[in-house]
């Protein structure tokens, strides 16, 4: 792939036409969207950064995109960074202890930011495939089944922390 500073020397006229081509069979309200942009359209590849198998050393603990990174396809970036926020205090709170606060907090969000990283991933997959045949099958599976994509989806979207619950190291 080209690099930033390439992408970047792209005459705006011509990443018009490279998008208008990519974007060939989709809505006709997104290819005016692109024609219609006067201004230099911003040029960055998205991609997903690896989550690392500690979070913390010694009195560092670190949380959001520092540790947690998520392409935006899912739309919880920012839930992310708070969520592991009120989580890191909620430890911090409960738990004598900071390595093994640090510890908690890393075990309690885990799951979660692997679940959301997923889904974001099978986002991107689904939303931008240039084939025509799993375009078809996906804009079905859109019309057809919304309350099972709900029903999916909930696990991300209706994510609550009670700040009353106490934790357990």
């Amino acid at each position: 792939e080209e690099s930033l500073r390439e992408k970047m020397n792209i005459p705006n006229k011509a990443w018009k036409d490279l998008l208008l081509e990519q974007h060939k069979d989709d809505s006709e309200f997104f290819k005016e969207l692109v024609r219609s942009t006067n201004d230099k359209m911003v040029r960055l590849s998205i991609y997903d950064l690896p989550t690392f198998d500690v979070w913390h050393k010694g009195n560092v603990c670190l949380a959001g995109d520092a540790i947690h990174a998520v392409a935006p396809h899912a739309g919880q970036g920012a839930s992310l960074a708070m969520e592991s926020a009120m989580m890191l205090a909620k430890c911090l709170r409960d738990v004598s202890d900071v390595d093994n606060a640090f510890s908690a907090y890393q075990r309690l969000r885990e799951d979660r930011v692997r679940d959301t990283k997923k889904m974001s991933r099978r986002n991107v997959d689904m939303f931008s495939t240039r084939n025509l045949a799993r375009r078809w099958v996906r804009n079905i599976i859109l019309k057809t089944f919304p309350k099972v994509a709900k029903r999916q989806e909930a696990k991300i979207y209706d994510y609550k922390i009670n700040w009353n619950d106490k934790i357990k190291a």
